[in-house]
Parts: structure tokens; sequence; C-alpha cells
């Protein structure tokens, strides 16, 4: 119950944050980089899912979102911040 109110609440700051706030893309990113982390440790600590590959592949999963946020940084221009 807990990971899937954490996925909606999630998934519904990020739509606002990208739908509202479309100038600040380092704010953006640093909120969806906060939620992964959140969601990273929520789910190495409590392992919501019964499988144990289940839980892995969740884990392998947020850490490959993690990366591709990190990533997207390069890509901003400061300059139009």
């Amino acid at each position: 119950m807990r990971f899937n109110l954490l996925f909606l609440l999630r998934r519904l700051v990020l739509a606002f944050a990208f739908v509202f706030n479309t100038e600040l893309h380092y704010f953006n990113l640093i909120i969806f980089l906060v939620f992964t982390v959140i969601n990273f440790a929520f789910i190495l600590s409590y392992k919501p899912f019964i499988e144990k590959k289940t839980n892995y592949i969740e884990i392998v999963n947020e850490f490959t979102v993690w990366l591709a946020t990190y990533i997207c940084y390069t890509f901003i221009d400061p300059s139009n911040n």
C-alpha cells in the first residue's frame, strides 16, 4: 500500500512540476532526482514486492532512472535559467 501511494504521489508531483514549471529546468530535475532517491531508498529498505527478483529489477530500474536524470544535467543550457 505504501509503495502505491508513494508511486502515485511521485507521478503527481512530477506531472505538476513539468507542466506548470516549464522555465526552471534545473528545479524540475532536482525534484525528479529527490523523488527518485526517496523511491530508491524505500525499495531498498522495505522491499515491497514478494519475489526477490522483482525487488532487484525495481532497484536496477530506479538506479537507471537516477543515472539518466543525472546525465540530463549535461544537456541543460544554464544561461536559460
